[in-house]
């Protein structure tokens, strides 16, 4: 009887790890990420910020010209200046929805690059409430245009911005809203 278990167990000890070998699957390798250097266009430009105003004229209840983007629909690329109008523009209609009044932030307007006056006062704006990174690709770039990396990180930048300001935060997690 005893050499019947002994006998088991060894079977059991060499059939199981081969049964285990053949369920053990190759991981597959992982898809490599297509990189994309190509600029942005207009229409592609015209069409995320419209799609952005309309999230952002639901979310908020702001009331604004929805479509009242001054894009034009055109295969050439966005510029950073047109850009920077976009985001002003969509600025100034859900300013009034803000629910805190953020610190300005601090930076260094050497670092901009920027050419054109009339949109420099409207990044220095955007930059000092936190709606623009200030050393991100829309302020510091040497290019006037925005890979589709750049514009994507530049509107999910500001459109977080935008959902923090416009949302009261609990005052029990939030240590400077807590009232004594």
């Amino acid at each position: 009887m005893r050499s019947f278990f002994l006998l088991v167990l060894l079977t059991a000890a060499v059939v199981a790890p081969a049964q285990q070998e053949g369920l053990k699957k190759k991981p597959k390798p992982a898809p490599k990420a297509a990189v994309n250097n190509a600029p942005v266009t207009k229409a592609e430009g015209k069409a995320t910020f419209a799609r952005l105003e309309k999230i952002l004229l639901t979310v908020t209840g702001a009331k604004g010209n929805a479509g009242a983007s001054s894009l034009a629909a055109s295969a050439q690329p966005i510029t950073r200046a047109e850009a920077i109008a976009e985001m002003s523009r969509l600025f100034t209609i859900v300013e009034p929805k803000f629910k805190i009044t953020p610190k300005k932030i601090a930076f260094e307007e050497k670092r901009l690059t920027l050419r054109e006056a009339a949109q420099r006062d409207n990044l220095k704006k955007l930059i000092a409430m936190g709606f623009v990174a200030k050393l991100g690709p829309i302020a510091t770039n040497k290019s006037e245009s925005l890979t589709v990396s750049e514009f994507g990180d530049a509107v999910g930048f500001f459109a977080t911005r935008v959902a923090d300001l416009t949302n009261l935060p609990s005052s029990k997690w939030t240590p400077f809203l807590k009232r004594d």
